[in-house]
């Protein structure tokens, strides 16, 4: 009885985060707020223990001080800021939840997985909007499938990122799960293909970085791995016929309309490292104590905005939400660092956690994530919940233990 009674609070807590995800009934909205209140309440009561930690007290400093801060008094009733919160403690407390004999590296794919279909059906039904010509010439921005409104294509790649970050792991594994990780690939090389079109060079470089990120983290766990393969001849004869096909691809489509155009557009604004983005950053940095209480006063290149998440919030608020999400940025890297080295956990858990961890944060990097929609911003805290969880677990098994 009290395993299926588990199992019905992991499922029902899953579609909660598979539909959010996917943004159907309007989410993120209020009833987001109520269901996800409700179901924490229901993780709470059943496992007897309210987690109010560093973690948490940070996020929701965080949070309110930034909406409090710029929108006065009520800004603190605003539901939306609650939703970070809901999906830290989601998947703090779906982590923890580990009495049905599941697998602890089986149960962060099942609540990743919310993430990655949510955002992958959101992405393609997207991406086939564009393509069916609703779009904005003027500009790179298209439908939403579901909004029925556009939206500019620095907010639609996010539904990319999920799937790329699971394209490493995907090619990895591929013995394991055959047509999953085909599927996965498939659907990854579509994202990249729909970067391409839409001339998204962000998607693309996140993509890059994430990957060969992954392909380290892989390097320094599985040495022995490693180790055969690059003994191995027709590893290397696979190598060499990829990096000739690539080659041979980019020479023979980089005057298409597609990769052509992409090629134009990445060197647009100053390119990458001269993005005039980071001008932006450093001219709000050099006024980051010049108010305080933000106000959106900076003098900015960029129209009021720094693109940079951290940056924008003390633009908007100021010093308060700035330092408490920066502290509550450097706890949850910390930990995710700790997550990786744990050993109970599969390699192929850890690089999905650490390429979602990733992703969304060098987002952050380049865009004003909370400003655009908060719906950009909680699969990073709901990862987060679920490193944080992870790790607690191993604490309390290592006390039992002694």
């Amino acid at each position: 009885m009290q395993i299926k009674k588990e199992t019905a609070i992991l499922g029902t807590v899953w579609l909660f985060l598979c539909c959010y995800f996917m943004q159907i009934l309007g989410f993120p909205n209020i009833l987001t707020v109520f269901l996800g209140a409700g179901l924490c309440l229901v993780l709470v009561i059943e496992q007897k223990s309210l987690c109010i930690d560093m973690r948490f007290i940070l996020l929701a400093v965080t949070m309110l001080s930034y909406y409090g801060i710029a929108n006065g008094i009520r800004g603190m009733f605003y539901l939306i800021a609650y939703i970070p919160l809901i999906f830290y403690i989601l998947g703090n407390y779906m982590a923890y939840h580990d009495k049905d004999g599941m697998e602890r590296s089986k149960l962060i794919l099942v609540l990743i997985a919310a993430a990655v279909i949510g955002y992958t059906i959101h992405g393609i039904l997207n991406s086939y909007m564009f393509f069916a010509g609703y779009k904005m010439q003027a500009k790179r921005h298209w439908f939403d499938f579901w909004k029925q409104t556009y939206m500019p294509g620095t907010q639609q790649i996010v539904f990319f990122l999920p799937a790329l970050a699971m394209f490493a792991p995907a090619v990895i594994y591929i013995k394991q799960r055959k047509w999953f990780s085909i599927l996965t690939a498939l659907v990854a090389m579509f994202f990249c293909y729909t970067s391409l079109a839409t001339r998204s060079r962000m998607s693309i470089v996140i993509f890059a970085i994430v990957f060969v990120m992954q392909i380290f983290i892989f390097i320094l766990l599985e040495g022995k791995i490693v180790k055969k393969i690059l003994l191995s001849k027709k590893a290397w004869a696979l190598a060499a016929i990829i990096v000739v096909l690539l080659i041979g691809a980019f020479f023979v489509l980089r005057d298409t309309t597609v990769v052509g155009g992409f090629i134009y557009n990445f060197g647009k604004d100053g390119g990458i490292l001269n993005n005039i983005r980071f001008t932006a950053q450093r001219q709000a940095l050099s006024q980051l104590f010049t108010y305080p209480m933000g106000g959106m006063q900076m003098d900015l290149i960029l129209e009021g905005y720094c693109h940079n998440t951290w940056l924008d919030m003390a633009n908007e608020s100021g010093l308060i939400p700035f330092f408490a999400f920066a502290a509550y940025t450097a706890v949850t890297f910390y930990e995710t660092v700790c997550f990786v080295r744990m050993k109970e956990i599969s390699t192929e858990a850890k690089l999905i956690v650490a390429g979602m961890y990733i992703s969304f944060f060098l987002l952050f990097t380049v865009e004003p994530a909370l400003e655009a929609s908060v719906h950009l911003t909680t699969p990073w805290f709901f990862t987060n919940g679920i490193t944080h969880g992870m790790l607690q677990l191993e604490k309390k098994k290592e006390i039992t233990n002694e």
